[in-house]
């Protein structure tokens, strides 16, 4: 009789602890992902956090997490993380009572594009794993991942070439709302910029002096197309890593630069990639941002129409595009005929047959 009665206690005792369990055991559970940085390039090495919080009594001994992370962002090989199905992360923790954990985990960031944390789903079991019980948290951590910068020796017999010709189209003038200084008059000085308060100081005309601005733009024209029976992303990739590098060491010069390209936005399905012109190292942020949230997998916009109705004649414009069809041969010749300069870059391999020559203008990039 007191065996029966034992087991009976013990059976009670072990549905009350499973009803407790459900009832409480995600009250005061919380999970915090974050990257440790907001903003990366290809290639670099950052730290993903993750902060499990069990602020109560009720002991959690196996606790599952899991999240969706991309494959792009290669973990460690020692890393406590496994690898589930898709690119889903799973990982054990005991979470005690009133207990923090935190646990860091180094990635590299493989590829460029955008990467969130959304939902994470915890999974624990009672404390004699009779039942299993679930819960989804969610998480807003964000990574940005530039593209990689061409390295500049590569780069360099082709952008000095472009550089030269923006240098002779320069066209440079005062900016009256720059101010440099004050000087004393000359004849060839305009009354325009005559500087009364000084000059009654002086005794003499004085007039103000203006810093020099520039009025030379560069466009960049970026073509993603898949004109390809069997397109090769590498070079798509490629040419993105190029319209990163052409962007850094253009704006670095103090010009104005645009970036115009047929593909998607990432973030906004259906929206074309579109930077206006713009100056400074600031606006480099805007163009390397546009280049990460930049959607392959998208249809894009065709390129050639937007070449031959929105590229400005006074502009120097630089092409990168794999596609070399007679279409876009004649949209840049007649661009060249209205006096615009049009340097085309051709991402290639060496398997691939092109209808264009390599010249001054049209420079081969063999990945």
């Amino acid at each position: 009789m007191q065996i029966v009665l034992m087991v009976l206690v013990v059976l009670v005792l072990v549905r009350i602890q499973a009803w407790w369990y459900k009832r409480h055991w995600e009250h005061g559970l919380e999970i915090d992902i974050r990257f440790s940085a907001e903003h990366a390039v290809e290639g670099d090495r950052l730290y993903l956090t993750e902060v499990i919080t069990n602020a109560k009594l009720l002991p959690l001994p196996w606790l599952q997490a899991k999240f969706q992370i991309s494959a792009n962002l290669r973990f460690d090989a020692e890393a406590h993380m496994a690898v589930g199905d898709g690119n889903h992360k799973n990982e054990l923790f005991h979470a005690g009572p009133n207990r923090r954990i935190t646990r860091t985990q180094g990635f590299i960031c493989a590829q460029r594009g955008l990467y969130s944390l959304r939902d994470a789903t915890l999974t624990a079991q009672d404390l004699l794993m009779t039942r299993r019980m679930s819960c989804v948290r969610p998480c807003h951590g964000h990574l940005i991942v530039y593209p990689a910068v061409v390295p500049f020796e590569e780069l360099e017999p082709a952008y000095r070439m472009m550089m030269g010709t923006v240098r002779a189209r320069r066209f440079i003038q005062p900016d009256p709302f720059e101010f440099r200084g004050i000087r004393g008059y000359e004849p060839t000085d305009s009354l325009r910029d005559v500087n009364h308060k000084a000059s009654a100081k002086q005794g003499e005309l004085m007039v103000n002096l203006h810093a020099p601005t520039t009025t030379q733009n560069v466009t960049l024209w970026l073509n993603t197309q898949d004109y390809a029976t069997r397109p090769l992303p590498r070079l798509y990739e490629s040419g993105i890593r190029l319209a990163a590098a052409f962007g850094e060491r253009f704006l670095t010069e103090g010009l104005s630069f645009a970036l115009k390209t047929g593909a998607m936005n990432t973030v906004l399905p259906g929206t074309r990639l579109d930077v206006p012109s713009g100056a400074g190292l600031p606006h480099l942020s805007n163009v390397l941002e546009a280049l990460a949230l930049l959607d392959l997998a998208q249809p894009p916009a065709d390129l050639i129409p937007l070449l031959s109705a929105e590229a400005s004649d006074d502009d120097v414009h630089i092409l990168i595009s794999t596609y070399d069809g007679e279409d876009l041969q004649a949209a840049v010749g007649a661009l060249r005929e209205k006096g615009a300069e049009v340097f085309w870059i051709l991402p290639l391999t060496h398997e691939i047959r092109v209808r264009v020559s390599p010249s001054r203008e049209c420079v081969f990039w063999y990945v």
